[in-house]
């Protein structure tokens, strides 16, 4: 159970900074000058929005990799559980 809770906090702390750093780009989205450049361009950008910005970008890079840790963590115990076959009197064990 303190398993569940810690990873649901996580969880929940994730999903608040992604709606922090997202809203801290609404009002580049909503008040965007063409002329000072390309949307999404950080030369069009003030420097809270290039923060922000480059934040949300290092919180999907962190996200990618630490995801990619999990599914990993979750294949390796798969594959080194063993797995029981009941085949008439006997139990077999494979997979290991």
């Amino acid at each position: 159970m303190r398993k569940l809770n810690l990873y649901l906090s996580i969880v929940v702390i994730n999903l608040l900074l992604y709606l922090v750093l997202t809203f801290g780009l609404v009002n580049y989205e909503d008040a965007f000058d063409g002329s000072k450049g390309e949307f999404y361009s950080l030369s069009s950008m003030e420097i809270t929005e290039i923060i922000c910005f480059l934040s949300l970008i290092l919180w999907y890079v962190i996200n990618s990799i630490l995801l990619c840790l999990v599914l990993f963590k979750l294949w390796r115990k798969k594959k080194h559980t063993p797995i029981a076959i009941k085949s008439s009197n006997e139990v077999k064990f494979i997979g290991m």
